[in-house]
C-alpha cells in the first residue's frame, strides 16, 4: 500500500485527503500527548505537501473547493476563544463563541462565526467570510468579501480589496463604520 505521501505525489488526492482526515480523527481521540506531538507533526507535514500538490495541479476554482479540508471548532458551549491558524483551501463550519481569531490563511470560506466579543482576521487573503460579532478587526488582509453584522464597526489596518455587505438588515449593524487605519480616504475597502 502506497504511503500518504506517495499517494500526494503520484496525484491522487482524494485518497491523501480521506487519510489524512483519518488521522486527524485519530489524533482527537488519542489520550498520549506524545503521540499527539507526533500525529500534529506528521499531519501538518502532509497537509503541506498536499496544499502545494492541489494549488500546482488544479485549475478550476470548483475542484479545488472539492479537495478542501473542513475546519469545525473542537468545543461545546459559548465561552470559548476559536482559533484557526495557518489554513489553506478550508471550508469553516458555523461557531459560536466569545472571541474568534482566523490567521495567516488562505484561500477560505467560512459559514457564520458568531462573536459575542471580537472577531480578527489578521494575514488573511481570498477568504468569503460571513462574521458577526461586536468588533470585527483585519489586519494584513487582502482580497476579502466580508458578510458582517458589527455594534461597532469594521477596523481595517494594512489591508487591501475588502468588500463588505451586511450579513443581515437586522436594526443596529454598523457594517458601513469603517475605520481604515492604513488609507482613512477609504480606498482599500468597497460595499456590494
Amino acid at each position: 500500500m502506497e504511503s500518504i505521501e506517495e499517494l500526494i505525489l503520484n496525484g491522487d488526492l482524494e485518497t491523501a485527503k480521506s487519510l489524512i482526515c483519518d488521522l486527524e480523527a485519530k489524533l482527537e481521540q488519542e489520550p498520549s500527548k506524545s503521540i499527539q506531538a507526533n500525529l500534529k507533526q506528521r499531519i501538518s507535514k502532509l497537509k503541506e505537501l498536499y496544499f502545494s500538490k492541489v494549488s500546482i495541479s488544479l485549475k478550476s476554482t470548483k475542484e479545488k473547493e472539492d479537495l478542501a479540508f473542513e475546519v469545525s471548532s473542537q468545543f461545546t458551549g459559548n465561552s470559548e476563544k476559536f482559533i484557526v491558524q495557518n489554513a489553506n483551501m478550508a471550508k469553516i463550519s458555523a461557531v459560536t463563541c466569545s472571541e474568534a481569531k482566523i490567521e495567516n490563511c488562505s484561500n477560505i470560506k467560512t459559514k457564520l462565526i458568531t462573536a459575542r466579543n471580537s472577531i480578527v482576521l489578521k494575514d488573511v487573503k481570498n477568504a468569503d467570510v460571513s462574521l458577526k460579532a461586536s468588533q470585527i478587526r483585519l489586519v494584513g488582509c487582502t482580497d476579502v468579501k466580508l458578510r458582517v453584522f458589527t455594534r461597532t464597526g469594521v477596523f481595517l489596518q494594512d489591508s487591501s480589496e475588502i468588500q463588505i455587505s451586511p450579513l443581515s438588515t437586522e436594526e443596529g449593524n454598523l457594517y458601513r463604520s469603517v475605520f481604515d487605519f492604513t488609507d482613512p480616504s477609504g480606498g482599500n475597502y468597497s460595499f456590494l
